[in-house]
Formats: C-alpha cells, sequence, structure tokens
C-alpha cells in the first residue's frame, strides 16, 4: 500500500504538525534513545534528531524509507548521525542489543490503525521488550467516535488539490469510504489523479486502506495483556482528557514491572 502511497505521502501531510510540539515535550520528560515504530518519510524522526535525541525509525516499506533517507540527506551531519532507519514488520520487532532498551516509544499518527486486535497485541508485545522500565509508550490515533460519527461518502469526491513543488504537477486527491460497524474498520480508497501541462488526461492511482479502530477499554486491556499499563489518556494535543467528542485518542502507557 504505502509504496504507491509514498510520492504522494508528504505532500498531502505537509500541514501535520500540531503532534510535534507534544511529542517534543515527552521526549524533554524521558528523554533518549527514542524508537519510532511506523516512521514513514521522517516527519517526525528529523526534528526529533535536530533537538538531540538519538532515533531509531522502524518501517516496512522501502518507498517510504527511501524518503527518509532523502530528507536525512538535506539536514547536518550531526542530525545525520543520531537517526537509524531500519526495514523491519513491527509485528515481528526485534533489534539487536545495542538498540535496546528506549525511554520513549512512539506509534505515531493513526499507525495504530492499521492493524487488527491480534495484530495491535504483536505491535505492544514487540514494544515491551524494547522499551526501558521507567519508558513511556506513546499512542497517536483518530478516535473511534470521531470515526463512527462522521458521515462518508460512497462516491469518489474531492478531498484536496496539491501542486507538487517539484515537478509543477497539480494532484486532486479524491477519496470514498465505507464503515463496517461490526468489525470496527473503515475501508478507504484514495485516489490520486496527477495533471501536467501536457497531458489530456491525468494518469491515475489508486490505494485501498482499512482502518480498524478500537475503543479506550479495548486498547487498554491489550496493553494490560502485553505487559503495559494505561497512564494517561488524553482527546487532543494541548492535553486535554478524552472524551466522546474529540477528535484524537491519545494514550501514554508505561511498562508493567514483573
Amino acid at each position: 500500500m504505502y509504496e504507491k502511497l509514498a510520492g504522494y505521502y508528504d505532500l498531502i501531510h505537509k500541514s501535520l504538525t500540531m503532534d510535534l510540539n507534544l511529542i517534543l515535550r515527552l521526549a524533554a520528560l524521558k528523554g533518549g534513545p527514542i524508537l519510532e515504530l511506523g516512521s514513514g518519510t521522517g516527519r517526525l524522526l528529523v526534528p526529533l534528531a535536530r533537538a538531540g535525541y538519538l532515533v531509531t525509525g522502524v518501517d516496512n516499506a522501502p518507498a517510504m524509507l527511501r524518503r527518509a533517507r532523502q530528507r536525512l540527506d538535506r539536514e547536518s551531519s550531526a542530525v545525520q548521525e543520531r537517526v537509524t532507519l531500519i526495514e523491519a514488520d513491527i509485528r515481528r520487532l526485534s533489534l539487536l542489543g545495542e538498540y535496546n532498551p528506549h525511554a520513549l516509544i512512539l506509534v505515531p499518527y493513526n499507525t495504530l490503525l492499521h492493524f487488527q486486535p491480534g495484530e495491535i497485541g504483536q505491535v505492544f508485545r514487540g514494544a515491551r521488550r524494547h522499551i526501558d522500565n521507567d519508558g513511556h509508550l506513546y499512542l497517536d490515533m483518530a478516535s473511534p467516535y470521531a470515526i463512527e460519527g462522521a458521515v462518508y461518502d460512497v462516491k469518489p469526491s474531492l478531498e484536496n488539490s496539491i501542486v507538487d513543488p517539484d515537478s509543477g504537477e497539480t494532484i486532486h486527491q479524491l477519496s470514498h469510504s465505507r464503515l463496517e460497524l461490526a468489525k470496527q474498520c473503515l475501508h478507504t480508497t484514495w485516489i490520486f489523479e496527477t495533471v501536467t501541462g501536457t497531458e489530456q488526461s491525468p494518469t491515475r492511482s489508486t490505494v485501498d486502506i482499512d482502518y480498524w479502530y478500537q475503543y479506550p477499554h479495548q486498547l487498554e486491556l491489550l496493553l494490560r495483556q502485553n505487559g503495559f499499563k494505561l497512564g494517561q489518556m488524553m482527546g487532543d494535543y494541548d492535553g486535554s482528557p478524552f472524551d466522546e467528542n474529540s477528535d484524537r485518542l491519545l494514550i501514554i502507557a508505561r511498562p508493567i514491572l514483573q
């Protein structure tokens, strides 16, 4: 999926910065090293490395990691030396001893929604193996109430239009979604139409994504079953408490000590 999406990812997420201050505050509280699961194109890795932290980013999509390396190439050698990129499946996480333990593990913006409940348990178990006993696990996802309360388009509708500054091409991002309540799954199709000045008709690329959402009590149980206890639950990046009207579900969990 992300092999097809990688070329559009940074363009459509250019304005996604609202989580950064909270993550930097968590990093200042816990220090490093930091492990990011689902690190993508390095949107968070680079600011964390600029702030002086040692950061390891893990992602299973080579195309996303290539873009992360390209982003790092534009940074100073000091920043580059603080970042390690690893291609791996975060459901089967097993890093070398030199990467353990981590003071802060991030599962950032909507990454956890890509996994079904059994797979979430695998992600949590991997995180538990790689976290310091005093560390924090940070989870960030859309609120399940916001997902179930939204209105979805059965037919494709225009979500965004972006001009690629490198190519000058215009990219129209369309989407349509279907909610499957019984499975707690949102099936979404993104359509990217790329228009150049010379083509009669746009080129089209389609990406299908399933988002599997969980309620707080379900996540709390999964955390506890896999070595973590719930520490804090927030509904926004300003630290406000989570409730059914929140757009986001942000969780900070701590390891259960044996």
